[in-house]
């Protein structure tokens, strides 16, 4: 899904991108095993392969932007999104709905019966994230991932779970000099998601959305 958008690998040093790969394999086969992969006519190594791909991908466009610590944190928060990406692409493809225009009756027939309870929050996730990253500029949906899914390095250095992240961190995190400016961005990227947020709401008004 990914090798399309590989190039040539930038300079790089080998020991830092077998730790990494190393470090990243337990998360990998874990997702690929989230995944059916009869779904998409392939084996789990195949779907492996991918997870591959978008570790290389990554890797390739960060290694001499990020320090190894914040480059995980890429990796670590771009494998999850990714199986959220394949699991979006599976439903789409075997069952011809257009998560982009489901309706909330839709939802209700495109939940299987033999799907379990997981699997169906799962799948109702998605379309809202779709929803999301349709309704929101690029800044903004990344941001948004990010605090959906914060990785180690930030939420290490946060006093509480689950707390707002400080736009500092996340300037220090992306790698991206701390100024009034910045932080400044960061926070009309809140706004933005919290006015997609609840137009969201409004959309899925059926739905509790936590």
């Amino acid at each position: 899904m990914e090798l399309h958008r590989l190039s040539t690998m930038k300079p790089h040093d080998p020991k830092l991108f077998n730790e990494l790969y190393k470090k990243t394999e337990r998360l990998r086969k874990s997702l690929v095993y989230q995944i059916d992969a009869s779904r998409f006519g392939v084996t789990q190594d195949e779907v492996l392969s991918w997870f591959d791909d978008k570790f290389l991908f990554v890797f390739n466009k960060y290694v001499d932007k990020k320090n190894p610590d914040i480059l995980l944190g890429f990796l670590i928060n771009s494998l999850k999104v990714f199986k959220l990406k394949i699991l979006r692409r599976s439903y789409q493809d075997n069952n011809s709905v257009n998560l982009n225009s489901i309706s909330i009756e839709d939802l209700a027939v495109f939940n299987i019966t033999d799907q379990t309870e997981e699997n169906n929050k799962e799948l109702l996730l998605n379309v809202v994230m779709e929803f999301m990253q349709n309704n929101l500029s690029e800044g903004a949906y990344e941001l948004l991932q990010l605090q959906l899914n914060p990785p180690l390095y930030i939420t290490s250095k946060l006093s509480k779970p689950n707390i707002k992240i400080p736009p500092k961190l996340i300037l220090e995190f992306t790698g991206l000099e701390v100024t009034f400016e910045n932080m400044d961005v960061i926070n009309s990227l809140r706004r933005e998601i919290h006015q997609a947020v609840e137009t969201a709401r409004y959309h899925f008004k059926d739905f509790i959305l936590a």
